[in-house]
């Protein structure tokens, strides 16, 4: 359903309702929902975003990663030609016509890739040290780790010490800094949110250098970090880096080959075990993410999708809060996101029975006397309306909470269908509990 989507979204609507028919069924199939479950509710319950806005999605996408890549050969489809034959005629719908208008409400700018590789020769001028790392693959106490970290840190003793963090707090928000203990000097900055953390931690790195070789003027310097991977990344020329920190890699070994008059020596030193430097530097940097962005800088890939991802999921929640459908559903799921909700590792059968009894379409007999099969929809047994909420919490017959008594206990809740239904331990036994065709 979803090949080429990023064309044909500006397709008839006739078409697109023919794709959301076909979305439906696959879904009802995968959840084994009855018949009349509304697709609002299917969507949410698989994780599956509306086509509507997976199409949308998937358009941003594609702009974000031509816009990166000046060499694209499609950078034809994200503009508005000039010499256009028909570019006035009704119902032609570029991509940059959908696209376009939401980057610049949204004030997303994307990083262009013009990363270039220096010459081996000059990539050897940081000289990197992992001596701790091999050191420290067998057991040792905090004690040991400490005093064998000092004791390579003594080592560079006719080197600047600097001390480098990184941090992505769980909020999204972002900064770097560093820490130079013998200048008594504290420099942290905010980064854009959601800049990932090996980003950050390069910003640091790539800042220290700037300030020793522009403010001091020492020759030797030595960067603790305690990233590893930062370390890697400087060294191995990870393809795998994101365009953003590429660069900043890049920015990096070129200071270095710039400031031919300073010994850069990158070393790796083991976090949270008292280094006064380092958790110095930690908790500034963290404190950090408290400040004003200064400077919006260009997002690189990674970081326009995530924005584009948020920018979808609170589109698809105001749809899903503003459709009448799925009022039953919505009880147990008021919130969406591409999370499976439905049971998992268990019975394909009591995937089934939960999945129509949050949804609120199932056979019981007051919905299939909506159907027309049933003659009255009352339960057999209590001459009431044989609903969900009747069934599963009053009906006598069955008398599920009985049995639920001890969990329902032991979680300490209250019998209701909500706490039931929400709660996957609960549920999972009402599900074995439940014997007849739900």
């Amino acid at each position: 359903i979803e090949y080429g989507e990023i064309v044909y979204n500006n397709t008839s609507i006739t078409n697109k309702n023919k794709l959301n028919s076909l979305q439906y069924q696959a879904l009802k199939i995968c959840c084994g929902a009855a018949a009349g479950s509304p697709l609002v509710a299917l969507q949410n319950e698989t994780g599956e975003i509306p086509l509507e806005l997976n199409r949308e999605k998937q358009q941003l996408i594609y702009y974000a990663k031509v816009k990166s890549n000046p060499k694209h050969p499609s950078q034809s489809t994200i503009h508005y030609p000039p010499n256009m034959k028909y570019y006035d005629k009704p119902g032609l719908n570029l991509i940059a016509m959908d696209t376009d208008p939401i980057f610049k409400q949204h004030n997303w700018t994307v990083n262009t890739n013009n990363n270039i590789a220096l010459t081996p020769w000059l990539r050897n001028k940081i000289i990197t040290n992992e001596t701790l790392l091999h050191m420290f693959t067998t057991p040792h106490t905090t004690t040991n780790k400490l005093e064998i970290s000092n004791t390579l840190i003594n080592s560079y003793y006719n080197s600047i010490h600097i001390y480098t963090d990184g941090t992505l707090q769980p909020d999204h928000k972002s900064a770097s800094g560093f820490h130079i203990p013998t200048l008594n000097n504290i420099t942290t900055n905010r980064n854009t949110d959601q800049t990932p953390i090996i980003t950050s931690e390069l910003i640091a790195i790539q800042n220290a250098i700037e300030y020793i070789a522009t403010n001091t003027n020492f020759t030797n310097i030595a960067i603790f970090t305690d990233s590893t991977e930062t370390i890697n990344r400087i060294n191995l020329d990870d393809l795998k880096l994101t365009i953003k920190a590429s660069q900043i890699a890049n920015n990096i070994k070129q200071l270095a080959a710039t400031y031919k008059h300073i010994t850069i020596h990158l070393v790796w030193i083991p976090s949270h075990i008292g280094i006064i430097g380092n958790e110095t530097i930690n908790q500034h940097t963290k404190t950090a993410t408290t400040k004003q962005i200064k400077i919006n800088s260009p997002s690189d890939l990674t970081d326009i999708k995530h924005k584009i991802d948020t920018y979808i999921i609170d589109k698809w929640q105001t749809q899903y809060n503003s459709t009448p459908k799925g009022k039953t559903y919505k009880i147990y799921e008021p919130i969406v996101n591409t999370e499976i909700k439905a049971l998992t590792k268990t019975k394909r059968t009591y995937q089934k029975k939960i999945t129509r009894l949050k949804i609120g379409r199932c056979n019981l007999n007051y919905f299939q006397h909506q159907y027309g099969l049933h003659r009255n929809g009352m339960c057999a047994d209590c001459n009431t309306i044989e609903n969900i909420e009747h069934h599963i919490i009053h009906c006598p017959k069955y008398n599920y909470i009985t049995h639920l008594q001890h969990t329902l206990t032991t979680l300490q809740l209250t019998p209701t269908l909500h706490n039931i239904l929400t709660n996957s331990s609960l549920s999972q036994e009402l599900a074995q509990l439940i014997k007849r065709v739900i």
